[in-house]
Order: C-alpha cells, then sequence, then structure tokens
C-alpha cells in the first residue's frame, strides 16, 4: 500500500464512507490511534520519573544501553504477536 492510498483508506474511515474493502484501513487506523496513545503514555511516564529522579539526584537520568536493547526485542516480539493474530489458525500452527 502506498502512501497516497493509506491516505484515501483513512479518509475513506474517518468520512464513514469505507466500504467493506476499506477494513485495512481501519486497522491502519486503530494502529496510528493506538500508538499514539501508548506512545504518548510512555513518555509521559518515562518524563514522570525521570522529573523525580532529577529532584532525587540532581541529575538527568540515561537509560543503559542493555535496558533499550531488552525494550527493542519487547516490542518485536509485540510487533510479531500482533502480526500473527492476522494469520488463519491453521497457517499459525505450522
Amino acid at each position: 500500500m502506498n502512501k497516497q492510498n493509506l491516505v484515501d483508506a483513512v479518509q475513506d474511515v474517518t468520512a464513514g464512507t469505507a466500504s467493506t474493502d476499506g477494513w485495512k484501513g481501519q486497522n491502519y487506523l486503530v494502529g496510528l490511534v493506538g500508538g499514539l496513545i501508548l506512545g504518548a503514555l510512555s513518555a509521559y511516564m518515562y518524563n514522570r520519573a525521570a522529573e523525580e529522579e532529577v529532584r532525587r539526584t540532581g541529575m538527568r537520568p540515561s537509560p543503559a544501553t542493555g535496558e533499550l536493547m531488552g525494550l527493542v526485542l519487547a516490542l518485536l516480539a509485540t510487533v510479531r504477536q500482533i502480526a500473527e493474530m492476522g494469520r488463519s489458525d491453521q497457517k499459525r500452527r505450522k
């Protein structure tokens, strides 16, 4: 799906004119909104914890490389699980 098709699909969904073929656009929209909400919530929680650390120690925290790698691996596993939800049960078992 190219950029223009994605834009058209999102416009169809938001305008309420999506046909039965518009399920892809709906999935993109749900993913976009869900990612936006989770990303904003994560940034808020991180900033809140970092602010407490600054008050406590006077230094801005820096995440360790190992922590970031663990987070990236967890996110990849989550993306893989979401992608597997789109497969039929027969294909999942193989």
